[in-house]
C-alpha cells in the first residue's frame, strides 16, 4: 500500500515538471520563446469560425477574412453574420450587438467579395499600397448625422473584395486589409526592386548593386522602391515605407545609388570598412537633429561608386545590406 502511494507521488510530481501546454485565445498551443522572434502568419479572426465553412460551400470567391480588427478580441467580441453568398460573391455584415440589420447603432463594418466590381461609394479616394504590392483605394468616411464606413477596396486575379469599419481610420484599415491578404513570396533576386530593375538595365550602363537585406523589415512586401532618377551615368532609388514616398523623412527608409562619378558624401566622419570581395568601403553615421537622416555605407568598384543609406542605422547592419548587393550584383552578371 505504502509503495502504491509513493509510486503515484511520483508520478505527479513528473507531471507537474513536464507541465501542460498552454492555449491561446483561439484555443491553439503556445509557442516557445523561439516563435517570438517572428510572428506566425495570421488566421483569419475567430469570429469567422462559424461563416467561413458555408462560405467557401456556396461561392466560389476565395475568401479574404482579415486576422485582425481593431478593439475586438475575445473579451469583446463582434459578430459576423451572412447577409449573402453566391458563386459569384459574398457579403457579410459584421455587427457590435445581436440583432442587428445594418443600422449605425450596432454597426461594426461590412466584408465583401466578388467577380465584379463595387459600385462607387461617397467619400474621397485614396489610392494605397497593400501587401503583396497590390495597389487599392481606401474611401474615407463621410460623417454627417452619423459616421459611414470607411473602405479598403483592391483586386487580386479577377476578384474584388471589400473591408469597410464605421469611421474608420486609414491605417486601420490598411492593417486589417493587410491581414486578410494572403502572403506573395517575392524571390530573392529581384525583391522589392522587381518593377524599378528593368528600367534601370534599359537606362544605366552602371552595373546594378541592389540589396536583398534590409534591416529590421520583417515583411519586405511592405518596403517600396521608388526610382527617382536613372541615365547612363547613374541611378538613385528611395526606398520607403509607402508608394511614392520621394525622400519624406516620415515615409523613409533608405536611399540606394550608383554612379560612375564619385558620390557627394553627407556630413560626417568616414570609417573604414570590409566588405566582401576584399572591396574596401567607408561608413558614415547618421546626424540627428530635428529627425535622424540616413548612416551611409559607400564604396567603389571598377571604377563605379556605390551607396546605401538607411535612416540611423548602424554599422555593421549597413554592411549586411552593401554585402548582400554586391553578392547579388555578381551573381546575376554571370
Amino acid at each position: 500500500m505504502i509503495e502504491t502511494i509513493i509510486s503515484l507521488a511520483l508520478l505527479f510530481f513528473a507531471l507537474c515538471a513536464v507541465g501542460v501546454p498552454q492555449t491561446g485565445p483561439a484555443g491553439q498551443q503556445g509557442g516557445t520563446s523561439q516563435d517570438l522572434g517572428k510572428p506566425p502568419e495570421q488566421e483569419p479572426f475567430f469570429i469567422f469560425r462559424e461563416v467561413a465553412p458555408t462560405l467557401r460551400r456556396q461561392s466560389r470567391v476565395p475568401l479574404r477574412l482579415p486576422g485582425f480588427l481593431p478593439d475586438v478580441d475575445e473579451k469583446r467580441p463582434i459578430y459576423a453574420m451572412v447577409q449573402s453568398a453566391s458563386s459569384s460573391s459574398y457579403d457579410i455584415l459584421l455587427a457590435v450587438v445581436m440583432p442587428c440589420e445594418g443600422q449605425n447603432n450596432c454597426l461594426y463594418g461590412s466584408l465583401q467579395g466578388s467577380v465584379s466590381p463595387f459600385e462607387s461609394s461617397e467619400g474621397k479616394i485614396i489610392p494605397v499600397k497593400l501587401r503583396g504590392r497590390i495597389n487599392g483605394q481606401f474611401i474615407e468616411s463621410v460623417c454627417h448625422a452619423y459616421c459611414s464606413q470607411a473602405y479598403v477596396r483592391w483586386s487580386e486575379h479577377g476578384f474584388y473584395y471589400s473591408i469597410g469599419i464605421k469611421a474608420g481610420e486609414m491605417d486601420t484599415l490598411l492593417e486589417v486589409a493587410n491581414s486578410a491578404i494572403k502572403p506573395v513570396p517575392i524571390t530573392e533576386e529581384l525583391g522589392i526592386f522587381y518593377e524599378v530593375r528593368p528600367l534601370l538595365l534599359k537606362r544605366t550602363t552602371v552595373p546594378l548593386r541592389l540589396p536583398t537585406y534590409f534591416p529590421r523589415i520583417e515583411d519586405e512586401t511592405l518596403l517600396y522602391a521608388d526610382l527617382i532618377s536613372a541615365n547612363r551615368s547613374g541611378y538613385e532609388i528611395v526606398l520607403g515605407f509607402v508608394p511614392d514616398c520621394s525622400g519624406g523623412n516620415a515615409c523613409r527608409y533608405g536611399t540606394v545609388m550608383g554612379s560612375s562619378q564619385r558620390l557627394e558624401d553627407p556630413e560626417g566622419v568616414r570609417v573604414p570598412v570590409k566588405l566582401v570581395r576584399g572591396i574596401k568601403g567607408y561608413f558614415i553615421d547618421a546626424q540627428c537633429y530635428a529627425f535622424c537622416d540616413d548612416s551611409v555605407i559607400g564604396w567603389e568598384e571598377n571604377g563605379y561608386h556605390y551607396s546605401i543609406g538607411i535612416k540611423a542605422e548602424k554599422m555593421e547592419l549597413l554592411i549586411e545590406a552593401a554585402n548582400s548587393a554586391i553578392k547579388t550584383g555578381h551573381e546575376s552578371s554571370h
